[in-house]
């Protein structure tokens, strides 16, 4: 079985666009995949500034009583990966190990907070330093989920398909969390279920999501 347990630690949340996405917030999307791919020697400069000024944020909290980093920066796309493995261990894998190793010398664990497909990346972020792993169970293969679950390299904070919740009927949602919890739930933990309900989900589908929730966390059985 899971084990669903509420997060009892003091956390703390970066600005939103920690790294990959505070490039292109100051590049353009457009222009930074073209510096990726033409490794522009300008962008290895950019890439410092991005990641000191992460590095200061942690310094900064490294003596607060902050246990728990939550790191937001999405770096994908919802069925791909934007830049190829090798890019990402070149370009920006060093600014996480940096950043996240900080963290871990002030005491904090890492939430890595991102949407899209991180099948390609999940081990190199692990290596990284990331203890929680945010994926949305829409752009990410379940039973490939399970693999990296089993193998420990991270536990996952499963974020259910949002996108399904407008339109669902009661019943249909019941399922797809039942489901999807049956293919991840293990006797160890390292699964955390994460359901954001936006202002279009219909009241009744809201509650049928806390009700199955709340069965599926405090009943072992269940």
């Amino acid at each position: 079985m899971a084990q669903f347990v509420q997060i009892g630690l003091s956390t703390y949340s970066t600005h939103y666009g920690g790294m990959f996405e505070r490039l292109y917030f100051l590049r353009g999307f457009e222009n930074l995949m073209l510096d990726i791919a033409t490794d522009e020697p300008r962008l290895y400069r950019l890439i410092e500034l991005v990641r000191d000024y992460n590095l200061r944020v942690i310094e900064k909290l490294a003596h607060s009583e902050v246990e728990f980093l939550h790191f937001g920066d999405d770096i994908s796309m919802q069925d791909r990966f934007p830049i190829s493995p090798k890019s990402f261990r070149r370009f920006l894998m060093p600014c996480y190990e940096e950043i996240f190793t900080a963290c871990k010398k002030a005491g904090m664990l890492v939430w890595f907070r991102t949407d899209g497909h991180i099948l390609p990346v999940v081990d190199d972020l692990a290596e990284c330093g990331v203890d929680l792993m945010h994926a949305q169970i829409r752009s990410n293969d379940v039973a490939e989920l399970r693999l990296k679950q089993l193998s420990r390299t991270v536990a996952i904070s499963l974020d259910l398909d949002r996108q399904l919740f407008p339109f669902a009927t009661p019943r249909e949602l019941e399922n797809h969390i039942v489901e999807t919890v049956e293919a991840l739930r293990d006797k160890q933990g390292g699964l955390q279920v994460y359901a954001q309900c936006l202002p279009d989900v219909p009241l009744e589908n809201i509650e049928v999501i806390c009700d199955t929730l709340e069965k599926l966390g405090g009943d072992p059985s269940a």
